[in-house]
């Protein structure tokens, strides 16, 4: 229990520190368009952070399992080609995308741990 509530408090020390970032250079900014960038990236950071820590948290038991480390590491270098690749085209991106991005995240990373992981213990 005691663990929890240090977790809990470090993810809030964590969250306040990252929007009074965010805030800060929001308030300091030259103009709007390195606004629109900055928070495009950072958005697409923290989802992809997101997705991958909980990946790496509920597979516990798996982390001794070499081809966990592989799926995963495969699927971020895919997020990160795919993501990149389609930020330096598209402009501004509304946050309500990234709440949509989240959950087809979390699918199609579950869907590949599954299809490559679960083979072992067939």
């Amino acid at each position: 229990m005691e663990s929890r509530l240090r977790d809990l408090l470090l993810y809030g020390v964590i969250a306040v520190a990252i929007l009074t970032a965010d805030a800060l250079f929001g308030i300091y900014a030259p103009n709007k368009e390195v606004i629109y960038e900055a928070f495009k990236w950072s958005g697409f950071a923290i989802v992809t952070a997101i997705v991958l820590g909980e990946a790496i948290h509920r597979h516990r038991r798996r982390w001794g399992n070499r081809r966990f480390w592989l799926v995963l590491g495969s699927f971020a270098g895919l997020q990160c080609a795919l993501g990149t690749a389609a930020l330096w085209r598209i402009g501004n991106i509304p946050a309500l995308y990234w709440a949509v991005l989240l959950p087809v995240n979390f699918i199609a990373l579950d869907k590949c741990m599954s299809a490559f992981l679960d083979s072992d213990q067939r």
